[in-house]
């Protein structure tokens, strides 16, 4: 709404100061008759157009009217109704003119208010005005003609005066508006205000002399006489003032001449017009020419100060020094800066190029003479060198050499100048960032990056050598996450850079060590064809790792593991050659670590069926082809069914389906164990819990589930169980969750919080395949688990291998003695029962009881042993 009101008004404004102007015009016009040299309304209405845009218009429209209704009305007797019409199609012709204008000034991509800083745009604004006024003076002497306000006979005669004075009122003040635009504020000093006052006073004496005002030259054709004053203003103060003083001539040159003096009066007021606009035109255009001409003058000065300003700064700021070399004199001009920089005194460098090259570093000399002399012959586009040269005090530093032929017509060159940069520290910080980027910071050994370049060179070096082979160790250390968690991360570091020294002594000069990253080492024996040499250099750093490492007052004990890859012709990519040699160092961890393994196809194969085991296990995941099986716990005493163990199995598309064994390790070492083991529990649960509504088993059947180690890394495990229990509603004291002993070697204080907080939910814990681990005793006092599950192996081995029963029996002992439960596990054979009937043992399962089943053979088991039971009862 504001800008609506606002646009009202600017429109307002713009046909009152038409009008306004247009009744000035009309004081300066000739007696008994309304034709006036210049129609000031023109150049008000471009100046408007040109700074408010074409959506004022309408108020130069209605300006118009109103004063070309002014116009007819003080010089003609015609009615109204020829008047109105006549004044509005004039009105047009006057707004299209301006909005003419300024479509040709955007369309020659002009600047509105300043069109005239340089000469081609100044011409190019006056060829416009007077283009655009010809639109005005056709549409009204047309239009005067054709209404009978004036005779055809005079329609050239009309036109001509129409158009020279739109012309003049555009040229004369549309400029001097448009100056004032962008800054209303006159900066003048003192001295230029005072000359300024200077000007204008002798401007309005010349003037009124050569117009006869004044007697001594009244009789004199002196019309001339202001001009050198214009071209003072005009190269003086610009625009502004130019168009002002054009102004001031012009508007005394009318006065004169309207009141029947000066150069310009003649007969016929018609005559008189036409040499008045002339001579106004005349002085116009061509001091307005000049004025573009100064300003473009002064504008590239100023740019060319600047420029000049710039490029002392950027040299002073750049602290360079600058040469230039005369090739037809030979003489070579050297900067005081290009000395000093260096060190040398003004009289210690010659004017030859002698005097340069012999300070350049020998070896940088040729590469220098190479590059200047391609320059020479138009090879390059400028000359540009890095070479090093040597200080006053003997030493070297580097510097960066550029420079520009300058050629003759025949593109033969007759100069080179240029600078000299001094780039000692940039090389100093280029060499740093070099070395970080392809170095280790901790153990200063080659890190990854540049292991692989070295390794790509030999590569290649046997593809050119037929003969040439060469070995790569990767070297890994055992449980070195261990130590960094328990002793923290500075012993660990330090433990890294003492194992990168022995690395270091356990090979030749020439081969390459590098950090591939964490506790990941990579060696690149050169030169090395034989197995037995690379297992040699093996063993060597293996032994270099048994002596203890002294870090902080305690010795660290470490082994590593070792994969070996022999190069072969089919290593087109280091990439290759490293897939085989950490295939090795896979294997060689699987076998019990400490030791090494070198790579051959089979275990290619094997790594690659690994791969697809893992990825088919993600996919079956993800489409829940997983199923879990049930095997029976049986109470031995009563033989009955008390509770089942949840087995996860894989149904490979209907082909056949696999037991844990040939997935549950991919799934450890992938971390996809976790939700395969909460899928389980789900599932189990969910069972279970269907069971035990329909079957009414009494007491309840419990369901076991296994939970891999990596559960107990996770801190939300008992929260998530917890909620997994409310959600289906699912007794806690139902469920066992089965784990292995192997847990308490890794964070004992961490896994005895997080168990005694599933104790207090009342879920029972049961240690799996006790007996198979490594890990003390001393845990089992300390810990809540509810029971012991003895391993299956030892059960199958009772009556066989010798001493497997007594240790049966010393772990069904130590569970008493605990006051905890014991599950056999693998019980095949009735004798195997009945030895474990004898020694006490509580539960069993295996297949003597049952394999494991799918939920449906599962469902029909329970309903036969519920029917069974009922069948006893009767």
């Amino acid at each position: 709404m504001k800008d609506r009101v606002r646009n009202i008004f600017t429109v307002l404004l713009i046909a009152l100061a038409y009008y306004i102007s247009a009744r000035l015009g009309l004081l300066i016009s000739f007696k008994n008759s309304n034709a006036t040299p210049v129609w000031p309304p023109s150049g008000i209405a471009f100046a408007a157009i040109l700074i408010l845009g074409s959506r004022i218009w309408p108020g130069i429209y209605v300006g118009a009217f109103l004063a070309n209704l002014l116009v007819f009305l003080s010089s003609q007797t015609s009615p109204l109704s020829t008047l109105i019409p006549a004044s509005l199609f004039i009105a047009a012709g006057n707004t299209l003119e301006a909005v003419a204008g300024r479509f040709l000034m955007l369309r020659n991509r002009l600047d509105p208010i300043q069109p005239w800083t340089n000469t081609e745009k100044c011409i190019e604004f006056i060829l416009i005005m007077l283009s655009s006024c010809m639109i005005a003076a056709t549409i009204g002497s047309v239009t005067v003609c054709s209404m009978r306000l004036a005779s055809w006979s005079f329609f050239r005669a009309i036109w001509f005066t129409w158009w020279l004075g739109d012309l003049a009122g555009a040229l004369v003040v549309c400029p001097f508006l448009l100056s004032w635009f962008r800054n209303l504020r006159l900066r003048f000093s003192r001295k230029r205000a005072i000359e300024v006052v200077v000007l204008f006073c002798l401007l309005i004496f010349a003037s009124l002399l050569s117009f006869g005002v004044l007697p001594p030259l009244r009789n004199y054709n002196m019309a001339y006489l202001p001009l050198p004053f214009l071209a003072w203003a005009a190269v003086r103060f610009g625009v502004r003032i130019t168009s002002l003083s054009i102004i001031l001539v012009s508007t005394i040159a009318i006065w004169v001449t309207v009141h029947g003096g000066g150069p310009f009066t003649a007969e016929s007021i018609n005559t008189s017009l036409l040499l008045l606009q002339g001579f106004i035109l005349l002085i116009t255009i061509p001091k307005l020419i000049f004025v573009s001409v100064t300003v473009q003058q002064k504008n590239t000065e100023k740019a060319l100060r600047q420029s000049e300003e710039r490029f002392a700064l950027a040299i002073e700021g750049a602290n360079d020094g600058l040469w230039d070399w005369d090739l037809i004199s030979q003489e070579v001009y050297y900067s005081p800066r290009w000395k000093t920089m260096l060190g040398y005194s003004e009289e210690q460098i010659g004017n030859s190029l002698e005097s340069w090259l012999d300070l350049v570093h020998p070896e940088d000399l040729e590469k220098l003479k190479a590059d200047i002399a391609e320059h020479m012959e138009q090879r390059t586009r400028h000359l540009e060198n890095q070479h090093r040269i040597r200080y006053k005090d003997g030493s070297y530093g580097w510097v960066l050499a550029r420079g520009l032929a300058i050629r003759d017509p025949s593109g033969k060159p007759s100069r080179i100048a240029g600078s000299l940069t001094d780039i000692t520290d940039r090389k100093l910080v280029e060499g740093q960032l070099i070395h970080r980027a392809l170095y280790d910071p901790l153990t200063g050994l080659p890190n990854r990056t540049l292991f692989f370049d070295r390794l790509e060179q030999h590569i290649k070096m046997t593809n050119r050598d037929k003969e040439y082979q060469f070995t790569v160790l990767f070297v890994d250390l055992d449980r070195f996450k261990i130590i960094n968690d328990s002793l923290g991360h500075l012993i660990g570091d330090q433990l890294l850079v003492e194992v990168a020294k022995r690395l270091e002594k356990s090979v030749r000069p020439g081969d390459t060590i590098a950090r591939m990253g964490g506790d990941e080492f990579a060696v690149l024996l050169d030169n090395v064809k034989e197995v037995v040499t690379a297992a040699r250099v093996a063993t060597r750093i293996s032994k270099m790792m048994e002596s203890p490492v002294p870090v902080e007052g305690q010795e660290v004990f470490t082994t590593v593991s070792i994969g070996i890859a022999m190069s072969r012709h089919s290593h087109n990519r280091p990439q290759d050659l490293m897939r085989d040699a950490d295939i090795a160092l896979y294997r060689a961890k699987a076998n019990g670590r400490a030791r090494f393994e070198v790579f051959d196809t089979g275990m290619r194969q094997r790594a690659t069926s690994r791969m697809k085991t893992e990825t088919d296990l993600r996919s079956a995941l993800q489409q829940s082809r997983m199923e879990v099986f049930y095997q029976p716990i049986v109470s031995l005493k009563t033989e009955k069914i008390v509770g089942l163990e949840a087995l996860a199995r894989w149904d490979q598309s209907g082909e056949n389906t696999l037991p844990p064994a040939d997935f549950i390790p991919v799934a450890e070492e992938t971390g996809m164990v976790v939700p395969l083991d909460w899928w389980v529990l789900k599932e189990a649960c969910r069972s279970a819990k269907e069971w035990q509504e329909k079957l009414q088993y009494n007491p309840p059947l419990s369901i076991s589930v296994n939970l891999s180690n990596k559960h107990f890394a996770q801190a939300e495990i008992v929260p998530s169980l917890k909620s997994l229990l409310e959600e289906l509603g699912f007794p806690p004291e139902l469920l066992n969750v089965e784990i292995t002993e192997s847990i308490f070697m890794e964070d004992s204080e961490a896994v005895r919080k997080k168990l005694y907080q599933l104790r207090d939910l009342n879920i029972g814990i049961h240690i799996d395949d006790f007996g198979t681990g490594f890990s003390s005793l001393s845990y089992l006092h300390r810990l809540p688990f509810s029971a012991i599950k003895i391993d299956q192996s030892f059960i199958r081995s009772i009556g066989k291998a010798t001493g497997s029963m007594e240790i049966v029996r010393t772990i069904i002992a130590l569970a008493r003695n605990l006051n905890r439960s014991v599950i056999a596990e693998g019980i095949e054979t009735p004798g195997q029962l009945k030895q474990l009937k004898a020694l006490g043992c509580d539960y069993g399962q295996g297949f003597l009881f049952s394999e494991p089943r799918d939920k449906e053979h599962t469902q029909r088991m329970l309903l036969d042993d519920q029917l069974r039971k009922r069948n006893l009862a009767i």
